[in-house]
């Protein structure tokens, strides 16, 4: 008897203690109240704020870029080419009566190509022009600088005959025939330019051919 009384006792404390569903929603009200500068966090509104990783950054350097995870390199490339000034490339030369600048390669040139000779003459004829056109170091170019005076052909094997040379034109000159490089084939021979056709070849040093010297120098 005495044992059933305890229990009875003990649930009736239990229950006086534990508040109801009521008295717990009106306590976490209170709460809140009581401090309206807490923030808690919402988890949906967190997952929300989770960056997309193809959503571009808008504050990087304010550019108004189009974003296109899926662009090609060769679209990259035809975005750099819109940037390229064609004009510089297609006729770049500014030219006095004896000698023309390129910005393009940063090179000076003789205006005409006038010299022929084997190879060995015309680099020895090129060195020996020094003070030529208010310019020193002339020499006789490498097969790279040469290339850079072609125009309207960009092929070493060539390019069909071209009623005019394939270079600027502001240059002058015959092209009837290739120009000579100072750069080495192989064995004799060295690699030659022809103007008329575009095609890069390599021609036994002792053959006569056209020269135009260059120098990378300022006045």
């Amino acid at each position: 008897m005495r044992y059933a009384l305890l229990l009875i006792a003990f649930f009736a404390i239990s229950c006086a203690q534990r508040p109801d569903a009521v008295d717990a929603a009106e306590a976490y009200n209170n709460w809140m109240a009581a401090h309206p500068d807490e923030d808690i966090d919402n988890p949906a509104e967190v997952e929300s704020d989770i960056d997309d990783p193809y959503e571009p950054d808008e504050d990087i350097d304010d550019l108004d870029l189009p974003h296109d995870p899926d662009l090609h390199e060769e679209d990259i490339d035809m975005i750099d080419e819109d940037l390229v000034d064609e004009d510089l490339i297609i006729n770049p030369m500014t030219c006095n009566a004896d000698t023309c600048d390129d910005p393009y390669s940063g090179l000076t040139w003789q205006k005409n190509s006038s010299y022929t000779g084997t190879q060995g003459n015309s680099a020895s004829f090129c060195t020996g022009i020094d003070g030529f056109g208010g310019f020193m170091n002339w020499r006789l170019p490498t097969i790279a600088e040469l290339k850079t005076l072609r125009r309207n052909c960009d092929n070493d094997a060539g390019c069909a005959d071209a009623a005019v040379c394939y270079w600027d034109v502001a240059l002058a000159g015959a092209c009837d025939k290739p120009h000579w490089s100072s750069t080495l084939a192989g064995g004799t021979q060295y690699s030659t330019l022809n103007f008329k056709t575009g095609k890069v070849a390599a021609v036994e040093s002792n053959v006569d051919q056209y020269a135009r010297c260059v120098t990378d120098t300022t006045k």
